[in-house]
């Protein structure tokens, strides 16, 4: 029982965060300048598919990740560039169901040291404030699951 409320919260942990490097690859690659609070969202609806993924089957989840980005997409005026970066990010989030964790894993830690190394090198707070969001997001929510496992165990 302990191993399916673990597999519950990891895997959307590691999906939601292939997502999110992927946002941030794209917003160096492309030197996109739009608010950082689209992509904050974009992070926020991120998790949210993760979790609807880990718990429907594949279609139904497609579905609902669809509907609800358009819904964010609607809600929040969201410009064009950041939809399509959200779209390839959600595309990564995908196509991660079908990769094995190590290699999962072996992206988000690549990832993120580039991330960290091209934010202290060329100095963008913008940047770093984001991979500090996106950390403490995932890190914070794995937490509570956790927390939420042990309440549930006794």
């Amino acid at each position: 029982m302990e191993k399916i409320y673990c597999r519950k919260i990891y895997y959307p942990t590691i999906t939601s965060l292939c997502f999110a490097v992927t946002l941030m690859f794209a917003r160096i690659l492309f030197d996109i300048s739009y608010s950082l609070i689209y992509d904050i969202l974009a992070v926020c609806c991120g998790f949210v598919v993760a979790v609807i993924f880990s718990s429907l089957t594949k279609l139904k989840a497609l579905c609902v990740a669809m509907l609800l980005f358009i819904l964010y997409f609607c809600l929040f005026n969201v410009p064009m560039n950041a939809i399509i970066i959200t779209l390839c990010g959600f595309g990564i989030q995908v196509l991660s169901l079908h990769l094995s964790n190590t290699l999962k894993l072996l992206i988000i830690i690549l990832g993120f040291l580039t991330l960290a190394f091209v934010a202290y090198k060329s100095g963008a707070m913008r940047l770093t404030f984001f991979l500090q969001f996106v950390l403490l997001w995932h890190v914070l929510w794995f937490i509570l699951g956790l927390v939420a496992i042990n309440i549930l165990r006794r």
